[in-house]
């Protein structure tokens, strides 16, 4: 009665969206059509990857930046809590 089967996977990594692309299609799932996988790392893959893979670019300058600026302020001030810090990503592919 009830189908347990997702909409959407979103993988940590790229590779592991693609392993999840292939085991879906070898189960009889059809991707994007029945499932839509979504990698995380925003590698280059889509030479090695049929149909084309979502994935997200991560800024990953900018998540640097931001993460000296946080052990900067640890130094400075050890007990001072940290705000959160939203970076903005973009999408690649598929």
């Amino acid at each position: 009665r009830h189908n347990p089967r997702p909409d959407a996977i979103y993988t940590s990594g790229d590779f592991l969206a693609m392993g999840c692309v292939e085991e879906l299609e070898a189960q009889g799932f059809s991707v994007p059509g029945d499932v839509s996988v979504v990698g995380g790392s925003g590698l280059n893959l889509e030479k090695y990857s049929h149909p084309q893979l979502t994935c997200c670019a991560q800024p990953y300058e900018e998540i640097g930046a931001e993460l000296i600026k946080m052990i900067l302020g640890l130094l400075e001030a050890p007990s001072q809590k940290l705000p959160g810090v939203i970076i903005p990503m973009s999408w690649v592919g598929g």
